[in-house]
């Protein structure tokens, strides 16, 4: 790889793009009021969705991570989601990708709406997600990425879940890897999963400066996931270096 990035891919391999904000919460205020507001300020969601998550007990959820931050609430509107949950909001955009301009531009419309709450604490962590699927056309593998996976000194393996995280205290990098993958839309090939993780948002000027933390995530993000593909890979994606949004 080269220090110059893309700009856009002509054969976009994205599957989907989720901005989240996970806050402190001390009731249910969140996910009971958090739809109608956000519906009434966004009103193109028009198909609402009580998803089975908000059937678990409450005093079960509280105590364990993976529970805790599931969403309860769906909204709609044709490829864009609001999920909400009793301790967190996403934002995520299925294809076709409007590009990070806009879709940063309605998800920090989105988050801004949670200022001032009262039945929102303080924000525990904001991160950015970009899921993609690298289809060449053959039988997926991971040779096409810059990774190496040897186990019993065996380097080729017919199926691949790999999960690796690195960064710093406060910003973190989650990378899953999945070969084959297959995606609903009939793609098949190799999942590259990127996650990029704020973990320590300043308290007092936190909303001043988020607009600053999605952009230094979504740079992260975007130099991480091109650091992996081999430039024989990226070649046949089809990159362009325009000043088209990314």
């Amino acid at each position: 790889m080269t220090d110059r990035l893309p700009t856009r891919l002509e054969t976009e391999p994205l599957l989907e793009v989720v901005a989240e904000m996970r806050f402190e919460s001390t009731d249910a205020s969140a996910v009971n009021l958090l739809p109608g507001i956000l519906s009434e300020r966004f009103s193109q969601y028009d198909e609402v969705k009580t998803l089975p998550n908000a059937q678990i007990p409450t005093s079960l959820a509280s105590k364990q991570d993976a529970l805790k931050y599931l969403p309860h609430i769906q909204l709609r509107h044709d490829n864009n989601v609001i999920a909400i949950g009793p301790h967190s909001i996403t934002v995520a955009q299925l294809p076709p990708y409007a590009g990070w301009t806009k879709f940063s531009a309605h998800a920090l419309e989105v988050f801004e709406e949670l200022k001032g709450r009262k039945f929102v604490g303080s924000v525990e962590r904001i991160s950015l997600r970009y899921a993609d699927i690298i289809d060449l056309g053959t039988a997926a593998r991971t040779d096409w990425l810059n990774t190496r996976v040897e186990v019993a000194g065996v380097e080729s393996h017919d199926v691949v879940q790999l999960k690796v995280e690195n960064g710093t205290e406060s910003v973190r990098i989650v990378t899953q890897i999945v070969s084959p993958a297959y995606a609903q839309d009939g793609r098949n090939g190799v999942v590259v999963d990127v996650d990029t993780i704020n973990l320590a948002p300043t308290r007092q000027s936190f909303w001043d400066e988020l607009r600053a933390n999605f952009e230094q995530l979504h740079d992260l993000n975007k130099a991480h996931f091109f650091s992996l593909l081999k430039p024989s890979t990226l070649e046949q994606l089809k990159p362009h270096y325009d000043a088209t949004d990314d």
